[in-house]
């Protein structure tokens, strides 16, 4: 039996697929750039947990900490060295990001060896910067300023790269994403 949706769980519902494929977008530009990357985030590693505590409203230390986990776990092998990045998706077209949206605190205090990588459909689209250079507060963060271009923090990505996987960027906007 399939129960019907209410408007804030078609919401939710749409948040998740649209995080997820632009997860798996940036997945799929690191790995064709040569890196190994690996699943991290709760989403992916305990989807049981997830589904229980997406809406909940408890409060502890360590339900923030794992809701806050990264998403994914990149290694690159030449440099031996490992990143935890979080995702994240804004489709709009200015050339900022509200410091509310980012939920930078939470990823100061458990997660600052994060790199945060933005996904915008504006200018260069791919930002990332470490969670440790940002400050969190109100306001908002310029992305040519306070980002830097994704190939400048993984330098194996290609400019040609970004350029086709902005395109699939496009036509997920263009399908009406949220």
């Amino acid at each position: 039996m399939v129960l019907p949706m209410n408007g804030l769980d078609l919401q939710f519902s749409r948040n998740v697929v649209a995080g997820s494929l632009i997860r798996d977008v940036i997945w799929q530009l690191l790995e064709k750039s040569g890196y190994v990357v690996l699943p991290y985030g709760y989403e992916v590693s305990v989807p049981y947990v997830r589904q229980r505590l997406a809406m909940s409203s408890t409060k502890s230390r360590i339900l923030d900490r794992f809701r806050s986990s990264p998403d994914i776990l990149v290694i690159d092998e030449q440099k031996e060295q490992l990143s935890l990045v979080e995702v994240k998706w804004r489709n709009w077209s200015q050339p900022y990001i509200d410091a509310s949206y980012l939920a930078l605190s939470k990823y100061k205090r458990y997660w600052p060896e994060t790199i945060l990588v933005l996904v915008v459909p504006n200018g260069n689209y791919f930002y990332a910067q470490y969670v440790a250079k940002l400050r969190p507060g109100r306001g908002r963060y310029k992305l040519t300023t306070s980002f830097k271009k994704i190939e400048k923090i993984f330098p194996r990505i290609t400019q040609e790269s970004v350029s086709q996987f902005r395109v699939i960027i496009d036509r997920f906007v263009a399908a009406g994403s949220t």
